[in-house]
């Protein structure tokens, strides 16, 4: 079967955008701008990706099976005292599922990278909120049953989760709209300020766990005497605990493969340790909860506050609807949908221009072929010697590629830097010469000035008359 599926090539580390850059992983990485199929596809070819997805994948399917298991018993409906972890069993199936999806779809395009990201980042945070659900209705010490933090833990919780989905997906680039936009995604960038935006990614959420946290810590190391809930659950909310800790210390170091770049590129790097540390963490904290639920069920029962289904599954609903909200937020501008919020069209600030003269574009050759970086001019024929040609064009331009016919160019007025270009994809048969037939398209062209490149909307190929053409060009 695997036979009939062509693999595709893959790149180091200098071959693709730096948008795209592992820390000291040289190899492996697939095509910058591969189609969802692609994705897919490379599911069952190695690469530096391959093992991030089934790591989170297939345990995906084993805390479903838990969660129908909840579902199928016979009360689970109409019994409140199962609903915490109903939902935290819900978590559980998202945050791997979100995951895994994140690092299968994540070399579609660079804004695509960062869209599918800030999903994984939601659903990491749906997960520390559905943890402090399960430890508001299971885990407290007997002690602080009751009590004034066990009221506002919470709501406490639930600005967490905001706090958390917002300020991570501010590390990757920054605020919305004033940062960047669908042209402009490096101001605040993690390529830019790498140390930052993981320090900000590591806070966002090393601060909600530790929240979650405070009634497990000051059971299993603090409290001496009565209201301690000694049991044996708390072994195995040590395990998970300890767990923890190393996920979050593969996570900050990158270890091993920092110290031997290269050698880890495919099996055996920080973050497959860290999805692995991350689910064995998982299941035992799940252990650990359902232990509790039992033996301490009849006690919970007649002292601790009802469980009801606005401190369960509403506000639950509430920290989604808002964490789809803040990703839907940050994501707008990556899509271009900025154009629609103050009625402008995407093209009303670009101009058609006939000006002489010829731009340098950088054509990048990939396919059977090693990349190669060529500099023609408008108007001079390049050789497609692959079944697929990437142009990547450093100049203030942009033109729709159709392979019949050229279309007329436009420019933009005003120039930004920038150093995420567009990347045009051109398929067409192996050893077929296209000529490249564009005017430059304003002045600051002509003088040699980079800047940003913007997209003009998608159309249909269009189809001319040759006489048309000509009087056209």
């Amino acid at each position: 079967m695997f036979s009939l599926i062509k693999l595709r090539r893959v790149f180091t580390v200098h071959q693709v955008p730096k948008a795209f850059h592992e820390d000291s992983i040289i190899s492996g990485y697939r095509h910058p701008r591969s189609s969802a199929t692609d994705c897919v596809l490379s599911l069952f070819q190695l690469t530096n990706e391959t093992l991030n997805v089934w790591t989170h994948f297939l345990p995906t399917w084993y805390f479903l099976w838990k969660l129908m298991t909840v579902l199928l018993m016979e009360d689970a409906w109409y019994d409140a005292y199962t609903w915490p972890l109903l939902v935290f069993l819900i978590s559980c199936c998202v945050y791997p599922l979100a995951s895994s999806c994140a690092h299968t779809f994540s070399t579609m395009s660079t804004r695509a990278r960062h869209i599918c990201y800030f999903f994984d980042y939601g659903a990491l945070s749906l997960y520390s909120f559905g943890s402090a659900i399960s430890y508001s209705a299971y885990v407290f010490p007997d002690a602080w049953v009751n009590s004034t933090f066990h009221a506002y833990y919470i709501p406490v919780a639930v600005l967490n989760t905001i706090l958390s989905t917002s300020l991570s997906c501010y590390s990757r680039l920054g605020l919305p709209f004033l940062h960047y936009n669908h042209d402009i995604d490096e101001r605040f960038s993690e390529r830019q300020s790498p140390r930052l935006s993981k320090v900000l990614r590591i806070l966002a959420f090393a601060y909600p766990y530790l929240f979650d946290n405070i009634p497990l810590f000051y059971r299993l190391l603090l409290c001496v005497g009565e209201g301690c809930t000694d049991n044996e659950a708390n072994s195995i909310h040590l395990q998970h605990t300890s767990l923890a800790f190393l996920t979050a210390f593969l996570f900050a170091t990158h270890l091993p493969e920092r110290l031997a770049p290269g050698r880890f590129d495919y099996i055996g790097h920080s973050h497959q340790l860290f999805h692995v540390c991350a689910i064995i963490g998982t299941h035992f904290q799940m252990k650990a909860i359902e232990a509790d639920m039992v033996l301490r069920q009849s006690q919970l029962l007649a002292t601790a506050p009802p469980i009801t289904f606005n401190n369960t599954v509403g506000s639950s609903l509430v920290c989604v609807s808002i964490s789809l909200g803040i990703i839907c937020l940050f994501s707008l501008p990556l899509l271009g949908c900025f154009h629609l919020l103050n009625g402008t069209h995407p093209m009303s600030d670009w101009c058609n221009d006939s000006l002489s003269g010829s731009v340098r574009i950088t054509v990048t050759a990939v396919g059977q072929h090693e990349e190669e970086n060529r500099t023609v001019s408008w108007g001079q024929q390049t050789d497609l010697t692959s079944y697929a040609l990437t142009s990547v064009i450093s100049a203030v331009m942009t033109s729709q590629m159709s392979l019949s016919l050229p279309l007329r160019p436009t420019c933009r007025q005003e120039v930004t830097t920038s150093t995420d270009p567009v990347t045009i994809t051109l398929r067409t048969k192996r050893t077929r010469t296209e000529t490249l037939t564009r005017r430059p398209v304003c002045q600051r062209c002509r003088e040699g000035e980079v800047g940003t490149i913007r997209r003009a909307p998608r159309s249909p190929p269009i189809t001319l008359h040759p006489r048309l053409l000509f009087l056209l060009l």
